[in-house]
């Protein structure tokens, strides 16, 4: 009796004293549900044009310039402004540009990046984003126009491919 009134008071010891070390607390989750998002092309594909190395000049130069957009639609009236985000791999030379795909492989160029320019003619890094533009509300439509180049980023410059692969991301308000 001894030995199963003391085995009990341990029991219950150990069961009070889990709890006495308990604190309470509170999570809170925060979001927000919106209207549908304006809908847009998931992939561009853009030809750049051929550019001689002579005519990249020296570090610093730009070409082969590209105008290219995209094209949001169906924007529903609740959405006042956009910003694209343009995420890639900066270019180690000049971290204003991106890097081109498979850098260091047999027949991929070296010595140059990819320089985006947002419709305002402003630099748009790796990482970065354009500056907020209003939204046509009327139409839905709406063209955010931009430029792409070639900047040459050394006095070494191999000929190859070329090819830039950028993610965007639209963010809205």
């Amino acid at each position: 009796m001894k030995k199963s009134l003391i085995t009990t008071a341990l029991i219950t010891g150990m069961v009070l004293s889990s709890t006495a070390f308990a604190a309470d607390g509170v999570i809170r989750f925060t979001g927000k549900v919106t209207d549908n998002v304006c809908n847009v092309s998931p992939t561009l594909n853009i030809t750049m044009d051929n550019v001689s190395i002579d005519t990249l000049g020296t570090i610093g130069n730009r070409a082969s310039q590209k105008d290219f957009s995209l094209v949001l639609t169906d924007c529903p009236a609740s959405l006042l402004t956009a910003k694209v985000q343009l995420d890639g791999t900066a270019n180690p030379s000049d971290l204003e540009l991106f890097q081109l795909d498979n850098v260091g492989q047999t027949g991929v160029a070296s010595g140059v990046g990819l320089e985006i320019l947002s419709e305002t003619g402003t630099v748009v890094v790796p990482g970065g984003t354009t500056p907020s533009v209003p939204l046509n509300t009327v139409t839905g439509i709406n063209t955010l126009p931009f430029k792409a180049a070639y900047k040459r980023t050394s006095d070494a410059v191999a000929a190859g491919d070329a090819n830039v692969s950028v993610q965007f991301s639209v963010l809205y308000n």
